[in-house]
């Protein structure tokens, strides 16, 4: 934007008055300055001006500028013209044929019409029709559509204006003549007659004005002269203009009712009276006491407020009305001065009404009654002015000391300051003033204050300095204003002392003084403002006249006799009720001249007028015939704007549905909950400053403000009604005008009162649903309960079913390993008779046949508890189903049933466990045979492919029903009882071997006709990798004892080499069998439960035991954990005996630390062979120990982690006493064990004595001292270990060695 120079030219009265007028220059920085074309006011009060690159809209503060959409046309455009009809619409045209209306609701210009020729002017009607004119013709514009009127006496002719003279008539002005136009008919007619035509030939007009209450056509033409016409009169006239200012008139405007003002193209503005015709004065840029910002004036424009701007080519002008009341006194070049010089430093009226006027340049004396004015001093520079008891008028300067001056001015005495003690204390003196005795007081700067006694004409000095301002107090003391606070000085003693007050004091610089009684003072302080001091309380209050707190100066104080304290401060003069302290402000703006206040330049007269001096003279007015002008401060809302970004009326989404200032309601979403309000005040004096209060009701609870900023905003409002309140406050903080706009955010659609009954709702019905599944849930967990329970039961019967069976079959294996034992003890006897040994040999197999049940029971139990496992190789199928089948063939004969293998095949090698899918052929077949009948016929297939085998048995009998079908593989279900009844885990344990192969196992039934069972198998199967190890183990070669070897070795084994075996066994005939057996190889000890036989292994400590698992009291897994966790014991070997085969039983024992684990029913010769394998193995690791040198082997005979700490612990004991005696009671001592303790752990653990430990310990020691450390001889080491003499060592050496010390040295370092 570019600047805009707005001079305001005040106070224009009438030409014969002699009226004053001053200037002030205004800047805005938004507005653009260049060639101002139109200016115009809407209804609202906002000024229109345009250029011809674009129009702004002006309020007085902001500037808003509006861009005129380019024409689809070839022609330049050369301007842009604003106007307004008589409802103060706004509408535009450009040069190039454009006509366009301002619309408030979208806040553009819209085109009405393209013309795409040359418009010079355009008129408004109120009816809305739109006049144009144009180079030979007239235009219309009515309802979007163009009439164009072409007359012939407009040919040749540039229509320039058209003027509104009645409902029907225009006058026409064009650039050589004027017409009459009759809108009804459209017809033309001369404005003149044929004589004042002729005249007019040769004059070509530019402008013409129209006053419609005198009758008077003013015409301006292009030469520059000034015609008038007057329409009842017929005449003609011409106004005188200044002929070396003439120039083109652009434009005629009435000032007022006696006054036009007549702007030209480059000499200026011309104020020119109506009933005289002449010129009343002139402005221009630069030849002018008031400037204009340009020379070529474009248009005159007078507001609603009878303001008068002036569109220049330098910007705009303001001419406004003045404050009424003040009278401005200032020096002239040209005309007879009342002051001597510009700046006015100090008044005072005498005694006799006389006026006396101190400047920077003399004094100068009126004497009221005849108006002569006298100046004096001419040389001095006047600072004060006072007149004395005795009449005399005492003058103070600058530098000259002071003057004593009589009533009529002449000079009486002077003083200055001199070398004496009681001269003048300063030249330089600010204030005068008289006690109650008549003594002077002169104070001032550049040095201390004076006291002059009248009696005996002497000075005497008083310490205070930088004095401005000198009164008399109630108590006759005298106060004194300076630049460092306030003081009071003892009119007797001359005594300073500074005033209370001075504490507290916001600025030290004191102006001026007002005495209000005894009770109240008033200072003018600069930079603190005006202060008022209440003395019986010393109570202190800053009165603010800018209705703020800023930095504010005041120079003097002057009381009225209405009450009032006039101020002069920086920029105004206040007047401040002493009462209501109320102020009230005339800005120095509006007033005739602005300029810079003096301190105490101040008077009041007689007559009650106030004077204060200052800059540029002084200004004198009395208080009660003051008057200041009013003009409208209407509030208009500007901008409204949602999250920073300013929303319009029409817009997609918009809250606003008209414009913001016609609205009262904006009604916002729950997310628009962030907006900001703009608005203003239309106010061009700048006597007024803006300022503003708001306050939104519902969130702000006090008021905002008062503030010259125009936009409220606020950020995250809730939903909920709100009221935005704002006034304008005027200069003396009155209320101006009050605006208000309710605000409605709506809340969110889950914040709405049906969300709410929705969500009531919900909730309502998610607690009867909770309510509903929670019983639901309850029905649901009690009937799972109830059904759980009943599985439970069902399962701890069928689990009480197996674990009956599973004890009975164990039960059942030790009388069937008596009986097995015992026949085979009588089967290996000589000389038994043949009929004999065939019911042996009978009693023998069915004994197998009946563990073989028994394994068939436990082998179920296995598979239901996941701990069955399978034993594959490689299998002939077409071998084993041939066996089989000659098996039952026999069975199927006797019930005249037909039993067929129907096999394709010669062989058929599947990797299968042979024993377990004999189980499952044997129980398919077996239950074919039982549910055929005489005549039924059953066939065994073999159907193969690439992958998979089928077994198919299908018979012919009776059937499944089709609801039993699918419960045939339950264990324990059988479909109905028969003669012949089974257990009912026979189609389970099939079930169970299939899957283990990987395979499936089916059943299709008819009933009556038969059922067909089908398992299929995979043909290329292979092994896992434990079922890989389990094959490697069963391939190993068992360790088969001869009945003659064993014989052999128990009779081989003497008494005294028998090894010691505890034996425990709850089973009396077993124990007792086992014990016959076993007593041939061991000294037997038996013990009939765990707890028996603890006791017993303590005692006798014996080299192996065999327990039973399976015991009253305590059973052997509780024995052997007790064993093994005892010092004592846990080096002695255990086999646990039982009849518990599964897998998981097995487990168990071993983790207790058993060494073995045999199951019944058993071989005794296995059983044997057993226990003599453990011993052996315990012999063999005990004469590794003994024989091999080193320490590193030590460890290998300790089997339990107790002994490996024994073994530990006692080698740590006999190293540390290698080079010293040791006995066995020392090494019992260490050991912390008794002796006989020490001997037997130590002899079962290592199979050594005490000493035979201790001296293996040091033969190990030596061996590997011969081996690593070749620095010492044989004796060194003899004698370091402790043995009695190299000799001895070497003996010992050798027989546990082999080898003397020096040879194994050589045979082990090489």
């Amino acid at each position: 934007m570019r600047p805009l120079f707005c001079f305001l030219l005040l106070l224009l009265f009438l030409s014969k008055s002699n009226a004053q007028k001053t200037l002030t220059a205004i800047q805005h920085k938004d507005l653009m300055s260049e060639q101002t074309l139109k200016i115009t006011q809407d209804q609202k009060g906002f000024i229109w001006v345009s250029n011809r690159f674009g129009i702004d809209r002006f309020d007085g503060y902001s500037v808003k500028h509006y861009e005129i959409p380019m024409l689809a046309n070839a022609n330049p455009v050369r301007y842009i013209n604003v106007i307004a009809n008589s409802q103060k619409q706004i509408y535009a045209y450009t040069s190039n044929g454009g006509i366009y209306q301002y619309q408030p609701t979208s806040d553009t210009f819209q085109l009405l019409t393209n013309l795409n020729f040359y418009i010079r002017t355009v008129s408004l009607d109120p009816d809305g029709r739109i006049w144009f004119g144009t180079n030979h013709k007239l235009g219309l514009l009515e309802n979007g559509k163009v009439k164009i009127i072409e007359k012939p006496l407009l040919k040749g002719l540039l229509v320039k204006g058209i003027i509104n003279y009645t409902d029907q008539q225009k006058m026409i002005v064009t650039d050589y003549g004027l017409f009459w136009l009759n809108t009804a008919t459209e017809a033309i007619t001369h404005f003149f007659n044929q004589e004042q035509r002729n005249s007019f030939n040769k004059i070509q007009i530019e402008t013409a004005f129209w006053d419609s209450e005198q009758q008077m056509l003013w015409i301006g033409t292009v030469s520059g002269s000034l015609l008038t016409y007057h329409l009842k009169s017929k005449q003609l006239g011409i106004v005188s203009l200044p002929a070396e200012n003439q120039a083109m008139i652009m434009c005629i405007a009435e000032l007022n009712q006696s006054t036009l003002i007549v702007g030209t193209d480059g000499a200026g503005a011309f104020l020119v009276d109506k009933a005289g015709k002449n010129i009343i004065t002139k402005f221009n840029q630069y030849d002018t006491t008031e400037h204009l910002s340009g020379d070529a004036i474009y248009d005159v424009f007078k507001d609603k407020d009878q303001r008068i701007w002036i569109g220049t080519d330098g910007g705009i002008n303001l001419m406004e009305t003045p404050l009424s009341g003040f009278r401005v006194q200032m020096r002239y070049d040209d005309k007879p001065n009342l002051i001597a010089k510009d700046v006015v430093t100090c008044l005072l009226e005498d005694v006799n009404g006389n006026q006396w006027f101190g400047t920077n340049g003399g004094l100068s004396f009126k004497d009221t009654r005849t108006g002569k004015v006298t100046f004096l001093l001419k040389s001095s520079y006047i600072l004060s002015l006072f007149q004395a008891k005795d009449g005399l008028i005492w003058v103070g300067t600058y530098g000259s000391g002071v003057y004593v001056l009589n009533t009529q001015g002449d000079v009486l005495h002077h003083y200055v300051k001199n070398e004496g003690a009681q001269s003048l204390a300063s030249n330089f003196v600010y204030a005068i003033a008289a006690d109650d005795d008549g003594n002077i007081w002169l104070g001032g700067k550049k040095g201390m204050s004076s006291k002059f006694d009248i009696l005996t004409r002497q000075f005497y000095q008083v310490s205070l300095g930088q004095v401005n301002y000198f009164t008399k107090n109630i108590n006759g003391n005298i106060l004194a204003a300076t630049e460092i606070g306030l003081f009071e000085i003892n009119s007797k003693s001359l005594k300073v002392i500074p005033h209370p007050i001075s504490k507290t004091l916001r600025s030290k610089y004191v102006c001026d003084i007002y005495l209000q009684g005894d009770t109240i003072i008033w200072l003018a302080t600069y930079g603190a403002g005006l202060v008022r001091y209440q003395v019986p309380v010393g109570k202190l209050k800053y009165i603010s006249t800018a209705g703020k707190h800023t930095q504010e100066i005041t120079y003097s104080l002057v009381p009225d006799s209405d009450g009032q304290l006039w101020v002069a401060g920086r920029d105004k003069i206040s007047a401040i009720n002493l009462q209501t302290l109320r102020v009230k402000n005339y800005p120095k703006k509006l007033m005739p001249i602005n300029m810079s206040f003096f301190q105490t330049a101040r008077m009041k007269t007689r007559t009650g007028d106030i004077f204060f001096g200052g800059t540029k003279g002084f200004i004198s007015f009395n208080p009660k015939s003051i008057s200041t002008p009013t003009y409208s401060e209407k509030i208009v809302f500007l901008n409204f704007n949602l999250f920073n970004k300013e929303v319009k009326a029409g817009e997609q989404d918009s809250p606003l549905k008209k414009p913001l200032d016609n609205t009262s309601e904006i009604t916002l979403q729950h997310d628009q909950h962030s907006f900001a309000l703009t608005f203003t005040t239309i106010n061009f004096s700048q006597s007024v400053e803006r300022r503003f209060l708001w306050k939104l009701d519902g969130l702000d609870k006090n008021w905002v403000g008062p503030s010259v900023e125009n936009t409220a905003n606020y950020t995250n409002l809730s939903p909920g009604k709100y009221l935005f309140h704002v006034k304008a406050i005027g200069n003396n903080n009155e209320v101006l005008d009050e605006r208000t706009i309710q605000i409605l955010i709506k809340p969110a659609f889950y914040n709405t009162w049906l969300a709410y009954l929705f969500y009531v709702g919900l909730i309502v019905g998610l607690i009867y649903w909770w309510m509903k599944q929670t019983k639901m849930r309850a029905y649901l967990e009690t009937s799972l309960a109830f059904e759980k329970k009943e599985k439970q039961r069902t399962e701890e019967v069928a689990q009480s079913k197996l674990n009956f069976f599973t004890n009975v079959s164990h039960e059942i294996r030790t009388p069937i390993t008596l009986i097995l034992g015992q026949t085979e003890q009588l089967l290996n006897t000589e000389n038994v008779k043949p009929a004999l040994q065939h019911k042996l040999q009978g009693i023998h197999k069915n004994a197998s046949n009946l563990g073989n049940l028994v394994n068939e029971l436990l082998d179920f139990r296995k598979q239901e508890q996941g701990y069955a496992q399978l034993k594959r190789t490689d299998v002939d199928l077409i071998e084993l189903l041939k066996e089989i089948s000659e098996r039952f063939s026999v069975l199927a004969q006797q019930n005249n049933i037909e039993l067929n293998l129907d096999i394709n095949e010669n062989s058929l090698v599947l990797l299968l466990d042979r024993k377990q899918m004999e189980k499952v052929i044997n129980n398919l077949l077996s239950n074919a045979v039982k549910a055929c009948s005489v005549g039924d016929r059953i066939v065994l297939k073999v159907k193969t492919n690439s992958n998979e085998v089928q077994l198919v048995v299908e018979d012919t009998g009776k059937g499944i029903p089709k609801d039993k079908l699918q419960h045939i593989f339950d264990p324990f279900y059988q479909v109905e009882q028969t003669a012949s009844p089974g257990t009912g885990i026979g189609l389970a344990i099939s079930k169970s071997i299939v899957e283990l192969h990987g395979g499936q196992i089916s059943a299709v039934s008819t009933l009556g006709q038969g059922t067909v069972f089908t398992v299929t198998l995979e043909r290329n199967a292979s092994l896992s990798v434990e079922e890989q190890l389990m094959v490697t183990e069963e391939h190993l070669p068992e360790a088969e004892v001869e009945e003659s070897n064993l014989v052999a070795q128990i009779a081989a084994t003497e008494e005294a080499t028998k090894k010691r075996l505890l034996l425990v066994e709850d089973n009396e005939e077993l124990r007792g069998f086992l014990q016959e057996i076993l007593a041939q190889l061991f000294h037997v000890y038996t013990a009939e439960d765990g707890e028996q036989g603890l006791e017993i292994a303590r005692k006798e400590q014996p080299d192996l035991i065999i327990s039973d698992v399976m015991m009253p009291i305590m059973s052997g897994t509780e024995l052997c954990a007790k064993l093994k966790s005892n010092f004592d014991t846990c080096h002695i070997p255990v086999v646990l005996l039982t009849a518990k085969s599964a897998v998981e039983h097995q487990l168990e024992g071993l983790r207790t630390g058993a060494d073995d684990y045999v199951t019944k029913p058993f071989h005794t010769k296995l059983l044997i062979q057993r226990c003599n394998n453990l011993i052996n193995a315990r012999q063999v690791l005990k004469a590794k120990y003994f024989n091999q040198p080193g320490l590193a082997q030590q460890q290998e005979v300790a089997t339990t982690e107790i002994d490996r700490k024994f073994i530990d612990q006692a080698t740590a004991i006999v190293e540390e006493h290698l080079h010293s005696e040791i006995d066995v009671n020392l090494f019992a001592s260490e050991m912390g064990l008794s002796r006989s303790s020490l001997f037997s752990k130590l002899k079962g653990v290592t199979g050594l004595t005490p000493n035979t430990f201790i001296s293996n310990i040091r033969l190990k020691k030596a061996a590997d001292m011969l081996q690593n450390s070749p620095e010492l001889n044989i004796s060194q080491i003899a004698y370091n270990l402790g043995f009695s003499s190299p000799r001895y060592f070497n003996k010992c050496f050798k027989e546990q060695y082999g080898y003397a010390p020096q040879e194994y040295r050589k045979k082990h370092v090489q």
